[in-house]
């Protein structure tokens, strides 16, 4: 049985090239199959018109900081008790999905009750309106990304059951940090984190940063992501994944094999087991290698 699955997003303001690729966006969820319930979250300019317009639900009231960013923790909360599915979608307004999307999000509920599967984007220049009523329009966004698409990068997509307790933190959507402590809050609870980038070809339609007052993402309100985030030791990526998600299904990952697994797994100890941070602070200390290389050259070269 297919999976009923709602998508929840928080979008920008529908002016200017973002219009174009925010709607491109949510006329592909539209076309997804089974059909998905679609909430936009915001009261940003053109929000209201466009969830009437594509026939979506809109969901106005959701918390802000200061300088009027959203608050990811007041919009995932209330996606829980609003959606009509126990299946959910957290995904930025700007990235297209396909069918490979509802066969992944279908794999991954098949194998597990609760899980955070999690996919990587690919950047693509689109500026123009998608035709959707052309029959082949997937096939000839597919040939397009795979001659000028760059990635994958990111973290875009997460998919999650109603159950699964994120316990986000005020986190601000749309600066770093939070999305790698919520694989890191996923692989806390003993939650199967599933990498569905393979499988998942997730667009992302690239654009500018007119929205942040900056230009770029700096600032207080990536600052107070980072001190919320806590350490490096949370900074999570789709590499700390124990599942992987492939054409040929779900495979574990064999992380004890690689160097990098390993060097990884020493440094996320202290993000399970804090009394472990102190040790490896002065193993990865530079003036404790030094010693080391110092006490080795003098035993070698500087005998008595």
């Amino acid at each position: 049985m297919n999976p009923k699955v709602s998508i929840f997003t928080i979008p920008k303001p529908f002016s200017g090239p973002i219009n174009v690729i925010q709607r491109n966006a949510i006329q592909s969820w539209l076309l997804l199959k089974p059909k998905c319930e679609i909430i936009l979250f915001g009261e940003e300019d053109g929000i209201a018109e466009t969830a009437k317009e594509f026939n979506v639900r809109h969901i106005p009231d959701i918390k802000k900081n200061e300088f009027g960013t959203p608050f990811l923790d007041s919009v995932f909360n209330s996606a829980k008790e609003q959606a009509n599915n126990n299946l959910l979608v957290y995904v930025n307004s700007d990235i297209i999905l396909t069918d490979d999307f509802m066969r992944a999000v279908q794999q991954a509920r098949k194998s597990f009750s609760s899980f955070l599967m999690v996919s990587q984007r690919w950047n693509l220049d689109i500026k123009e309106a998608i035709q959707f009523d052309e029959i082949n329009w997937k096939d000839k966004l597919k040939e397009r990304l795979s001659k000028e698409g760059i990635g994958p990068v990111g973290t875009d997509c997460f998919v999650f059951p109603r159950r699964f307790q994120h316990g986000l933190l005020s986190f601000v959507v749309g600066r770093d940090g939070w999305d790698n402590w919520f694989l890191y809050r996923a692989r806390s609870l003993g939650v199967p984190l599933i990498d569905g980038t393979q499988l998942i070809k997730a667009i992302h339609q690239n654009h500018d940063y007119f929205h942040y007052p900056e230009g770029i993402k700096r600032g207080k309100e990536l600052q107070k992501n980072l001190e919320l985030l806590g350490s490096p030791f949370y900074a999570f990526s789709p590499k700390d994944a124990d599942w992987i998600l492939t054409e040929q299904g779900l495979k574990k990952q064999k992380t004890f094999l690689a160097f990098r697994y390993c060097y990884r797994f020493l440094g996320s100890l202290p993000a399970f087991y804090p009394y472990f941070s102190l040790w490896l602070k002065v193993l990865s200390s530079p003036a404790w290698l030094l010693a080391i290389i110092v006490r080795v050259l003098q035993k070698t070269f500087f005998k008595k």
